[in-house]
């Protein structure tokens, strides 16, 4: 398993759909969740391993939230040396939309990050009461060692934008028909 993908996922409340490998590629495949009428509404967790030795990182979605725009959904990262802590400040990290986007988050220091035996965790945690038929989707999630950003808070871009980053160089190749670029993922 690439270190930059998840090697393991699961839905810890609310009904999971489908597997966490659905997050390896940007195929409309997705793994989600669907909110339940609890608080939490819904958890998300995730598991990659082999991290090499970095100190920054972007982890980066083709996701989104379907549901209560009120309600809050945040990113989280596990720190080894306390428990889980917010990747940003915002309110919310991914706000309700009815399409998948892309979404870019920054962690400059990975200090207390990267455990003992080179994992990061990952949560998404509906910290408010769920609505059942409520969704969390996410269509694919890495990790991207090579990340630069000016700011720690989340960006979220439409997916028709021409600003998104891509993946890293192995991911993919790209191929010129005439008049037409084709980026094809592997």
């Amino acid at each position: 398993m690439s270190w930059y993908l998840a090697d393991s996922g699961s839905v810890t409340v609310g009904t999971q759909v489908n597997t966490y490998v659905n997050t390896w590629a940007e195929d409309g495949s997705i793994h989600g969740a669907i909110e339940i009428n609890a608080n939490p509404g819904l958890v998300m967790v995730y598991t990659f391993t082999n991290i090499p030795v970095i100190s920054k990182l972007a982890i980066k979605f083709h996701a989104y939230y379907d549901g209560n725009p009120a309600h809050t959904v945040k990113l989280q990262i596990m720190n080894w040396n306390t428990t889980w802590e917010d990747v940003t400040a915002e309110l919310t990290d991914f706000p309700s939309e009815s399409s998948l986007q892309d979404y870019r988050f920054f962690v400059p220091d990975l200090t207390n990050y990267i455990s003992g035996t080179n994992e990061i965790s990952l949560r998404i945690d509906h910290n408010v009461q769920g609505t059942p038929g409520h969704t969390m989707d996410i269509d694919y999630m890495w990790l991207d060692e090579n990340a630069t950003s000016t700011t720690t808070t989340s960006t979220s871009t439409s997916t028709t934008s021409t600003t998104s980053t891509l993946p890293p160089e192995e991911w993919f190749h790209v191929e010129v028909y005439d008049d037409e670029t084709e980026i094809v993922l592997m």
